[in-house]
């Protein structure tokens, strides 16, 4: 997890440890550029598609997610350098706020239908 972060890190996981964490290595990227990134994706498309249902307080969130998958497409792309990724302080933490918000309005929705 720490060699998503540091490219100090990756350096040594693949000279030193390489026999040990290449394929753990290769299984999180790929799951990362199988899985996760394109359910990051339909899940920017989905809220694109579907804002006009939303609540005001959930599409305040809206600038972080496209920002966070942009900055996953780029950096999966090589188009943008991982220092810079770094220094964007890049961090799904950054989303918490709206799936809090999510959580919230599906809860309210919830005890409407009842």
């Amino acid at each position: 997890m720490q060699a998503q972060n540091s490219p100090q890190e990756r350096q040594y996981l693949s000279t030193v440890k390489n026999p040990e964490f290449r394929k753990l290595i290769e299984y999180d990227n790929r799951q990362l550029q199988e899985e996760i990134i394109p359910q990051y994706r339909e899940m920017l498309a989905h809220v694109t598609k579907n804002m006009w249902l939303a609540e005001p307080s959930t599409l305040e969130h809206y600038t972080a997610l496209v920002e966070y998958v942009e900055v996953w497409n780029r950096a999966l792309e090589h188009t943008i350098p991982d220092d810079v990724v770094l220094e964007l302080d890049h961090d799904e933490k950054k989303l918490h706020p709206f799936y809090a918000d999510l959580s919230l309005q599906f809860k309210r929705l919830q005890e409407l239908t009842k």
